[in-house]
């Protein structure tokens, strides 16, 4: 096939059948060799001109290049030169390539072992002969020569078998021009040798290979030429190796190191036990240097092979032979070759007795190295085998160790360490480290990884190009852990494509996930996390004592067995799935499946009484659902009830209001959507968005015409879409239900707003109601809850006795449905009651609800931390004006009626731990934050400005009679607290009383 142009050799041009025609014009030479080396792609004029005139370009470089062109087009056809818009290109016809060069490149990519002989022949010398000494001579010769010795090394592979000895001698001259460096050169003149049956000569390129490596570079020679020197080995008899020429594991680098303690201990105790011991460990985690400092610190006498490149039987034969043999070069005569050994017999031949085997990176190739292990142990009961890998070996009898992440603080001395040695000498701020740290899961090779970006990005910029990308984790250079992009997929690749389907969908989960959740995915199975677990790609969470001490005791995901992937992992896996956009469909579509069929038991259980049952399933669910709420443009209504859900158990969700906003603006097309429209216009109304909250009851009340809600949703939507001058009587029409848990939820509502509205007698009457009626109902949620707003209203009219009571069963109740953070709430309002009774038992309840709720930051917990400053009042007043600055950092400024209560509390009890003029201060603050908002919320709790009231009164020291106190006691101020306690005095109506508060 002959081709337009030829550039390997002198350049010609082929016009028609004729022959070829040598160029002559310097520049035209120039030009078909800059075309030749961009095709297919057109040069530009710019290109042509730094190409053809590098060092003086012409004065009209457009009028040039168009007659160069021109000419170029008279030699080869006008139709082979084409223009566009982004310059010219040369055009070949159907079946002619454009040139020689892409006709040898075109074989050397996709043509056979046959073909390469002859586009060997395509050379007719020196490629670029005739052309200027510069860039454009040089490129052309790099990439000829590449794609010969590419040609080149193929003829020799396809000569190998029927001329080996002319193969042999052909290299071995290419590599005394070359150089004895090159190692793939001289492993396929070993394979040649060991072919001619000549395998001495083989053994002696080696020989001669591996000194030339150590004296210039101080390596060993690569897997390649460690493969042929095994064939050519396996060709002889073998010979027992030297012990004291067997490879040692290199030393451990002489940056720090994070010592794991535990985990050497353990391994020392595994090896005194047992014949295989297994490091069992994520990529990157640091196995590898967790063994090296342990054969470095006790002295193990060992042989270290290293699988890092090792994909079959033959590379493990190859890797075994290099450890045990890396200087015996046999010179035997004569012999025939025998068949391969295995790499557990040759362990079990040469190998010192005594010594223990470490086995590096065994994951590529666990089956072989499961046989070599029981071979060798079934044959030598005096070696051990010590194994790194990501994959368990497939054995009965062996110890596994598994290292996990970092902990935080070692995690953050490692980092602060590499930091350092990358030559940071500025400080960094704690939290970003520990941020960090988190991110990345505790990873020694992502840490360091990490570190090495401080040279030049800011801990915040890295943290976070992180949150988008892993890829920002890679250092320059080659090896296995220059990335931990490279990392992962390597661990990606391992496994099988159902499995990478799992994973895949397990990476839904933002965080934990319960085994029956992950099975709920059609493509997830037990044998698939089993899998994922064994390849340290699935993590078992922490068991209930370690989840206790980070999250307080009120997470029931405590008690069961949870599962999880490392951030790291996670992040991997999700953008590799975000490069297939129907894999990424179908994933969202499960996990919205599952979302909704979550949500449905969920409500049925609420409904049903069944309240652990819910609290259990959305507790372990809900940070799931929220990250598929979060994350979508329409949110699904149906599954707002958990936004709810997490609102009422930790206190609010980041994109409530944006998540309600949306899902009021669509419309309701089934009960599940108008469920949510439901909780939308809960969480608007609350917020006082009202303007949204507008828009919502309107679509709520136009869905509930088309789809009416009954029972205790039909109670709830009814009260939304009520006009205020209607809704006590819409409750008093629900507390008359045959529903008794419409009853129940109606009478605790009456409740709330009578305690609110200063009318204890009848809120006392209304929750006795609801508590009967929660268990006629059978329902353990509005019981617990209607006894919690008994022991309310009796503490609030200073009737404690009675308090302690209520709030003791509804605890207890709480406690039995699951509901710790609820009992732990209550328990603290029983040890407010408690201060004035027992104030022993009181300090035991404070201590353990303080103890349980760690660092929650939820408005009982401020009401915790005064009923200490309570206690603490009398007997150490210095410690209680702390508790009082606790309580208030947490209730915050005076904007409802429990920080209004706080914050009335709080003036009262300085005034009694001798801080007068604090306390004068603070009741001026108060009230002044009253005034200015024209006590707007605080006039839904009037008790709590009947508190408010009181406390301005025993600040300032006003007479018992001053108009203040007796509006005080008119509305029934809170007297949950024993200070909040006034003297009996003149009367006033409650109408007057109020108006005197607000006026």
């Amino acid at each position: 096939m002959t081709a337009l142009v030829g550039v390997l050799g002198p350049t010609e041009v082929c016009a028609g059948d004729a022959d070829a025609i040598p160029v002559t014009a310097r520049r035209l030479r120039t030009l078909i060799t800059s075309l030749v080396l961009a095709h297919p792609y057109p040069v530009g004029i710019e290109a042509i001109v730094s190409d053809v005139w590098p060092d003086a370009p012409p004065q009209q470089p457009t009028g040039a290049v168009h007659t160069l062109i021109s000419r170029l087009r008279a030699l080869v056809g006008s139709e082979r030169v084409d223009s566009t818009p982004g310059g010219y290109r040369l055009i070949g016809t159907e079946g002619t390539p454009v040139s020689d060069l892409a006709t040898a490149e075109a074989i050397a990519r996709d043509g056979t072992d046959a073909d390469t002989t002859g586009a060997l022949d395509l050379w007719r010398g020196q490629p670029g002969t005739g052309l200027p000494p510069g860039d454009l001579r040089d490129r052309l010769t790099i990439r000829a020569d590449r794609c010969r010795g590419v040609l080149r090394e193929r003829s020799w592979n396809h000569r190998l078998v029927a001329e080996p000895n002319r193969v042999a001698a052909e290299v071995a001259a290419h590599r005394e021009a070359r150089g004895p460096l090159d190692e793939q050169l001289a492993a396929l003149e070993m394979r040649a040798h060991v072919a001619a049956g000549n395998p001495n000569r083989a053994l002696t390129v080696f020989a001669r290979l591996r000194a030339a490596l150590a004296d210039e570079l101080g390596a060993d020679p690569g897997p390649e030429a460690v493969a042929a020197h095994a064939a050519a080995l396996r060709a002889q008899t073998p010979v027992a190796a030297d012990p004291g020429f067997a490879t040692q594991m290199p030393a451990p680098p002489r940056n720090s190191f994070v010592a794991r303690v535990d985990i050497l201990a353990d391994m020392r105790r595994a090896l005194a036990d047992s014949g295989v011991v297994c490091v069992l460990g994520e990529g990157g985690i640091g196995k590898t240097r967790l063994v090296a400092e342990f054969v470095a610190a006790q002295s193990v006498p060992h042989i270290y092979v290293d699988l890092t490149t090792a994909r079959g039987v033959e590379d493990v034969t190859a890797a075994v032979t290099a450890a045990l043999r890396p200087t015996t070069v046999p010179d035997l005569a004569g012999g025939t070759p025998g068949p391969m050994q295995r790499p557990g017999q040759l362990l079990t031949q040469s190998a010192p007795r005594g010594v223990v085997i470490v086995l590096d990176a065994c994951e590529q190739v666990v089956d072989s190295v499961s046989e070599l292990a029981t071979e060798v142990l079934a044959r030598r009961h005096d070696l051990q085998i010590l194994a790194t890998t990501r994959v368990p070996l497939d054995l009965v009898d062996q110890h596994v160790i598994d290292v996990g992440p970092l902990s935080e603080a070692d995690a953050a001395q490692l980092f602060s360490d590499r930091v350092r040695a990358a030559g940071r000498r500025d400080s960094i701020a704690a939290h970003e480290v520990d941020e960090l740290c988190r991110r990345l899961d505790g990873s020694p090779l992502a840490l360091e990884l990490a570190a090495a970006q401080l040279r030049h990005l800011t801990l915040g910029d890295l943290n976070d190009r992180l949150a988008s990308t892993l890829s920002v984790l890679s250092v320059r250079g080659g090896g296995r852990h220059s990335s931990l992009t490279n990392v992962l997929a390597s661990s990606w690749e391992l496994l099988a494509s159902d499995a990478r389907l799992a994973l895949a969908a397990l990476a839904r989960f933002p965080g934990e996930f319960r085994l029956a959740d992950a099975l709920a995915f059609p493509m997830v199975t037990l044998d698939n996390v089993a899998i994922l677990r064994a390849h340290s790609l699935l993590r078992v969470a922490e068991d209930q004592q370690g989840r206790a001490q980070r999250r307080g005791n009120f997470d029931r995901r405590a008690q069961h067995s949870c599962y999880r992937l490392s951030d790291t992992v996670r992040d991997f896996v999700r953008e590799r799935t975000r490069e297939q956009p129907d894999l990424e469909e179908c994933l969202v579509a499960a996990h919205h499946r599952w979302a909704r069929t979550q949500v449905d038991a969920a409500l049925t259980d609420l409904r049903a009484g069944r309240v652990a049952d819910a609290a259990d399933r959305l507790d372990h669910s809900s940070d799931a659902i929220l990250s598929l709420l979060d994350g979508s443009a329409s949110p699904d209504p149906a599954l707002l009830p958990v936004v709810s859900w997490r609102t009422m158990r930790t206190g609010g969700h980041d994109a409530t209001l944006r998540l309600c906003r949306a899902v009021a603006r669509q419309p309701a097309e089934s009960d599940r959507d108008v469920a949510g429209l439901l909780c939308a216009t809960i969480h608007l109304t609350i917020a006082g968005q009202f303007r949204d909250a507008a828009r919502a009851r309107l679509r709520l009340r136009e869905a509930m015409s088309v789809r009416p809600l009954s029972g205790i949703d039909g109670l709830i939507g009814d009260l939304l879409v009520a006009r205020p001058a209607t809704v006590a009587r819409t409750l008093a029409t629900a507390a008359r239900s045959a529903d008794a848990g419409v009853v129940a939820a109606a009478e605790l509502v009456r409740a709330e707003l009578a305690e609110r509205a200063a009318a204890p007698r009848f809120a006392h009457r209304c929750a006795l109601r609801a508590s009967v009626a929660a268990d006629v109902a059978m329902h353990p949620w509005f019981a617990a809850n209607a006894r919690s707003r008994l022991g309310r209203i009796c503490s609030q009219v200073g009737d404690h006795e009675a308090a302690i009571v209520h709030f003791e069963r509804s605890a207890t109740t709480f406690d039995d449905i699951g509901l710790a953070q609820d009992a732990c709430r209550v328990r603290i309002y029983q040890a407010g009651a408690s201060v004035s009774v027992d104030p022993r038992r009181a300090e035991d309840l404070l201590a353990s609800c303080l103890r349980a709720a760690g660092t929650t930051a939820r408005p009982f917990i401020a009401t915790a931390h005064m009923t200490r400053a309570q206690l603490l009042v009398d007997d150490d007043p210095a410690l209680a004006v702390t508790a009082i600055a606790d309580a208030l950092r947490i209730a915050g400024p005076p904007a409802d009626g429990h920080s209004v209560h706080m914050h009335a509390v709080a003036v009262a009890l300085l005034d009694a731990a001798g801080q007068s003029t604090h306390a004068r201060l603070a009741a001026d603050d108060l009230e002044a934050a009253l005034t200015q908002r024209r006590l707007d919320s605080a006039l839904t709790d009037l008790p709590a400005l009947g508190a408010a009231a009181a406390a301005v009164v025993k600040a300032r020291g006003l007479r018992d009679d001053d108009p203040y106190a007796a509006a005080a006691r008119a509305i029934h101020y809170r007297r949950d607290f024993p200070v909040m306690h006034l003297a009996a005095g003149p009367s006033m109506s409650r109408e007057r009383a109020v108006a005197q508060l607000i006026g």
